[in-house]
């Protein structure tokens, strides 16, 4: 495994981490999430086993459904920007 696909590696299970967590703060299953957020339960699976990370559209979809401070919600589009070659948010958006 290449250190970039590693570094990747990293930041999928971080943003998995971040997403399990803010989920069962949130007391919500995998279903529920999935309604509020316009997706389907076996997608809800995959950002929290690191499989895929979330859109813009979900992600701030996410800020609001969690209730994210302004700083938790960066560190996901941080998260989520860093394994693309081009960043899903930007400053001019």
């Amino acid at each position: 495994m290449s250190n970039n696909d590693k570094r990747k590696a990293r930041i999928n299970q971080h943003f998995a981490e971040r997403i399990l967590d803010y989920r069962g703060r949130a007391g919500l299953t995998q279903v529920a999430l999935g309604q509020k957020l316009g997706v389907s339960a076996p997608t809800i699976c995959q950002y929290e086993h690191g499989i895929r990370l979330a859109s813009k559209r979900v992600l701030t979809s996410m800020r609001s459904v969690f209730g994210l401070s302004d700083r938790e919600y960066l560190e996901l589009i941080h998260l989520a920007s860093s394994v693309d070659a081009e960043p899903l948010y930007r400053v001019d958006e």
